[in-house]
C-alpha cells in the first residue's frame, strides 16, 4: 500500500446518513393515507397543496441535503501517513488536522457489521495510549477488505519496528493456526455457562409464577394438555414461553457473538478474532494489557467452570466489544491456555489466595445487624400505620420484610465467601463478587491510584478496604480492593511505588 492520501470507502455515506433516511421513510409512512391518494389522483388544490410539498420535502430535500452533506465531508476528509504519523485531514467549512503518532497505537482493531459484510467492506478501529480517551475509540475508518488489510498491516510494521513483509508473514501464520479454536461444542457451554446471575433470578422467578399458574388453577396437568383450553391455558403458557425466550435468546445471541473464537499470540501480539454477524478482530500488544480477570457466573461456579477476559485500552467500551481471552472450560484448561496466551500472568497467584483477615466477619455481621434493625424499625412502623383491621395488607408486609431480610442474609454471606486475595512480587490478585465471582490478575505497575475507605469499626480493627484504578475503559478500569490490615495494605502501596522507580 502506498502512502499517498486516500478516502474512506464511499460506503460511510450510507451508513452515516441511513438513519436520517430512515427516519424520513418513517415519516412518509405514517402520513401514507394522505399521500396515496393524492399521488394516485394527480389532481393538486387548495386542499392538498401542503400535503404535496410536505410529501415533495421530505421525498427529495431533505434526503438530498443530508445526503450531499455527508457526500462532500467524504470527498474533503483525506487519510494519509507521513514518517511515523497518522494524519487524518477534512478540508470543508472549518478545517480539522487531526496527526497521530503510530509508536503510541495501543490496539489496532478491525470490525465487520452485517451492512459491511455485504458490502465486503471494513472498520478499522484505532486506539492510542492515553487516559483521557479510554472510554473511546480514537480513530474509525472504513475501507475496502483489501485496503483495510495493507492499511493494518503497514500499521503494524511501524508500531513494532518491522518491516511490512515480516508482519505479513506473522499474520498468515495465525491463519493457518487459528482454524478451530472453539469448537462448537466448546461455544455452546461458554453460552450456557456465562449467563448472567439476573438471567438466572429471572427464570427462577417465571419457574415459580408458571408453577403457581399451572397448579393452582382448577386445571391438572392432564386437563390443561388434553381437555378444553381456556383463558388459563394461555397464561400458563406465556409463563412457560417468557421462560424459553429469555434462556433462547440469550444463548442464540452469545453463540453468535463468539462464532468461530480464535486466540492466538504471535510474538508480542495477542490476536482475538470471533463473530457471525459482526466479525471482530483485535491486534493487541502484550505491554498494553493491564490486568486480567477470571470469572466465573452462577451456573459456572456450580460446575466448576472458569473463562478470562483481558483489561486493555480501548477495548470493552461499548457492549459489542468483549477483551475475552477463553471461554468457559476447566481450571486446568483455563491453566493450560493461559500460559500459552499470556505467561506474564501467572495462574500459580490463584492458588495461593487466602482470605480477608478475620476481623472482616464481624464487620458483614455488623453491616447486616444494622440494616435489619432499620428493616425492624420501618416495619414496626408500618404496622402501627395500618392497624390490625387490615390482616391481607399485614401479611404482605410480614412476607416482604422476611424476603429482604433473606435477601440481605444471602447478599453479605455470598459477598463474603468472594473475597479473598493475594499479593505477589509482581502482581496483587484480588476476587470478588457475589452471584458471579471474579478474580483480578492486577501487575503492580499498572495501578494508577489507590482510593481507600475506612470507617469507625474498621478503624478499630486496623483494616481498609477500597479501590485500584488502571488505564483502561471506563466500565473495567476500577477494581475493588477488598479488607487488608494496615501491614498488607502497606506492603501493596510499597510494591506500586517499587515498580514505579
Amino acid at each position: 500500500m502506498n502512502r499517498e492520501p486516500f478516502h474512506c470507502h464511499p460506503s460511510i455515506i450510507l451508513e452515516k446518513a441511513g438513519g436520517f433516511l430512515v427516519c424520513c421513510i418513517l415519516i412518509l409512512l405514517s402520513q401514507a393515507n394522505e399521500i396515496l391518494p393524492l399521488l394516485l389522483s394527480g389532481q393538486l388544490n387548495a386542499n392538498t397543496w401542503e400535503t404535496a410539498v410536505f410529501c415533495l420535502f421530505f421525498m427529495f430535500v431533505v434526503p438530498g441535503l443530508i445526503g450531499g452533506y455527508q457526500f462532500l465531508s467524504w470527498k474533503k476528509t483525506w487519510i494519509s501517513l507521513e514518517e511515523h504519523t497518522l494524519v487524518i485531514e477534512r478540508n470543508t467549512l472549518f478545517r480539522k488536522k487531526n496527526t497521530y503518532s503510530i509508536p503510541h497505537i495501543a490496539n489496532i482493531n478491525t470490525e465487520q457489521n452485517l451492512f459491511e459484510l455485504l458490502l465486503h467492506t471494513c472498520r478499522i478501529k484505532i486506539d492510542l495510549e492515553n487516559a483521557t480517551d479510554a472510554n473511546a475509540t480514537d480513530i474509525s475508518i472504513v475501507l475496502s477488505m483489501k485496503k483495510a488489510r495493507k492499511l493494518k498491516t503497514l500499521l503494524l510494521a511501524l508500531r513494532q519496528g518491522e518491516s511490512p513483509a515480516e508482519t505479513v508473514e506473522h499474520l498468515s501464520d495465525v491463519d493457518k493456526e487459528a482454524e478451530s479454536y472453539a469448537s462448537f461444542s466448546d461455544i455452546l457451554t461458554h453460552c450456557i455457562c456465562s449467563l448472567s446471575g439476573g438471567i438466572l433470578v429471572f427464570a427462577l422467578f417465571v419457574l415459580v409464577i408458571g408453577g403457581l399458574l399451572l397448579y393452582g388453577g382448577k386445571l391438572s396437568l392432564e386437563e390443561l394438555l388434553w381437555e378444553d383450553k381456556n383463558a388459563d391455558f394461555s397464561m400458563k403458557i406465556l409463563a412457560v414461553a417468557f421462560l424459553v425466550i429469555s434462556y433462547g435468546s440469550q444463548i442464540i445471541h452469545k453463540f453468535l457473538q463468539f462464532y468461530h473464537f480464535t486466540a492466538i499470540r504471535k510474538q508480542e501480539t495477542l490476536i482475538i478474532r470471533y463473530g457471525f454477524f459482526r466479525r471482530q478482530d483485535y491486534a493487541i500488544p502484550i505491554r498494553n494489557i493491564q490486568a486480567v480477570r477470571i470469572i466465573q457466573a452462577p451456573a459456572a461456579r456450580l460446575l466448576h467452570f472458569y473463562e478470562a477476559q483481558m483489561i486493555c485500552v480501548g477495548i470493552g467500551d461499548s457492549k459489542e466489544e468483549l477483551t475475552q481471552l477463553s471461554l468457559c472450560c476447566k481450571k486446568s484448561v483455563l491453566y493450560q491456555r493461559m500460559g500459552v496466551l499470556l505467561p506474564e500472568f501467572s495462574t500459580a497467584s490463584m492458588e495461593k489466595m487466602h482470605k480477608p483477615p478475620k476481623g472482616v466477619s464481624k464487620l458483614y455481621t455488623c453491616a447486616f445487624l444494622g440494616k435489619i434493625a432499620v428493616l425492624l424499625l420501618i416495619y414496626g412502623c408500618l404496622l402501627a400505620y395500618v392497624g390490625k383491621s387490615a390482616s391481607q395488607f399485614t401479611f404482605g408486609i410480614s412476607s416482604s420484610v422476611a424476603l429482604i431480610a433473606v435477601s440481605l442474609f444471602l447478599y453479605h454471606l455470598l459477598h463474603a465467601r468472594c473475597q479473598g486475595f493475594h499479593l505477589g512480587k509482581s502482581m496483587a490478585v484480588f476476587s470478588g463478587g457475589i452471584m458471579t465471582k471474579t478474580v483480578t490478575f492486577l501487575p503492580y505497575q499498572n495501578i494508577q491510584r489507590l482510593c481507600l475507605k475506612q470507617g469507625p469499626l474498621s478503624a478499630m480493627l486496623k483494616m481498609q478496604h477500597g479501590s485500584a484504578y488502571i488505564l483502561a475503559s471506563l466500565l473495567s478500569r476500577e477494581t475493588a480492593v477488598p479488607y487488608l490490615s494496615l501491614e498488607e495494605m502497606r506492603k501493596l502501596k510499597e510494591n506500586m511505588a517499587k515498580d514505579k522507580t
